[in-house]
């Protein structure tokens, strides 16, 4: 007697890859304006041979340590991170949560610019 074969587990195999690959995390981009405290950037991903389009209002990050001015220029190309929940109502310190759009590059932050080789010393 054959094997059955097993369609419940190949679907949820394939509903769970399919969740994976649309949850946007991290993606590289460069910036193409900064307008402080924030920027807009362009992926660098390109979806069938296509620009994915600009995302605005990305936010930076300064970390502990670092020197308190953030050295970044038109042209670089810097990691974003996108967070769990929409960020756009953030005021003194808190947001709300109740957003059901999830990971979105609406919420995006850079992380780090990626290296050139001009970045290091001589």
């Amino acid at each position: 007697m054959a094997e059955q074969k097993d369609y419940f587990t190949d679907l949820l195999k394939n509903i769970y890859s399919n969740a994976i690959n649309d949850i946007s995390v991290a993606y590289i981009a460069k910036i193409e304006k900064i307008t402080p405290p924030t920027a807009t950037v362009q992926p660098l991903a390109r979806i069938n041979g296509k620009k994915e389009s600009m995302v605005q209002k990305v936010h930076f990050i300064v970390l502990p340590g670092q020197s308190e001015s953030i050295d970044y220029e038109t042209g670089d190309e810097v990691i974003v991170i996108c967070l769990d929940d929409d960020n756009s109502k953030h005021t003194n310190g808190y947001f709300p949560v109740s957003s059901n759009r999830k990971h979105s590059v609406d919420y995006s932050f850079v992380i780090g610019k990626i290296a050139s080789k001009n970045d290091f010393k001589k």
